[in-house]
């Protein structure tokens, strides 16, 4: 999957408008802005949006670790619940 490699940041910008920017920035580039908003969970929303790399590594190395249980014995129950649904969100976040 093709994305921005590198930490993503998040920095709030306070401009002299009445709400707040967020700049989520990789290796000095903003790669996301989410633009003057009174929404109050709007840091909250930038911080998620910043951890989505490592997220999605961490799904992809779960992902790998259930193949390879998988491979050695069925998968049942919590266990296929559970790697049906990363495969699910990593097939999203690929567009697939």
């Amino acid at each position: 999957m093709n994305y921005t490699k590198g930490e993503w940041k998040v920095e709030i910008a306070r401009y002299t408008n009445k709400y707040p920017s967020a700049h989520i920035q990789a290796n000095g580039w903003v790669i996301c802005l989410l633009a003057n908003t009174d929404n109050p969970v709007f840091e909250a929303n930038a911080n998620l949006i910043a951890a989505a790399p490592l997220m999605h590594q961490e799904l992809e190395e779960t992902r790998a670790m259930f193949a390879r249980v998988e491979a050695v014995r069925k998968l049942k129950g919590y266990e296929q619940t559970r790697y049906t649904r990363i495969k699910q969100a990593l097939a999203k976040a690929e567009s697939k």
